[in-house]
């Protein structure tokens, strides 16, 4: 619970499993934007990953902003396990698996 003082309403647990997830679905789309400067032959195509790498590390921040602010764990989307699932088992709808991930790789 977050205190009173702080003026936040508390986390709730879907909030939090959502958010959590969706860091993991940004850092997913984080470590395909990463692939597009070796591989791409078009400018705008590497102009797209660039606007989707910037736009998906503010938007990760700010989730685990909003996650800390509340007392929760703010995952780390660098993480070696954070693009296989929420933490609770199960990924977010769209993202790749392990083994998917790894092909396009």
């Amino acid at each position: 619970a977050t205190p009173a003082d702080t003026g936040r309403r508390a986390a709730n647990a879907a909030a939090v499993r959502f958010l959590t997830g969706m860091i993991a679905h940004h850092g997913q789309a984080l470590a395909m934007t990463a692939l597009v400067p070796s591989r791409a032959a078009r400018d705008e195509v590497r102009r797209m990953a660039e606007r989707i790498d910037i736009s998906q590390r503010d938007e990760i921040g700010l989730m685990q902003r909003w996650l800390t602010a509340r007392g929760e764990p703010a995952p780390d989307p660098a993480s070696p396990h954070a693009h296989h699932g929420t933490g609770h088992g199960a990924a977010m709808p769209g993202m790749l698996t392990p083994e998917e991930m790894a092909r396009l790789e």
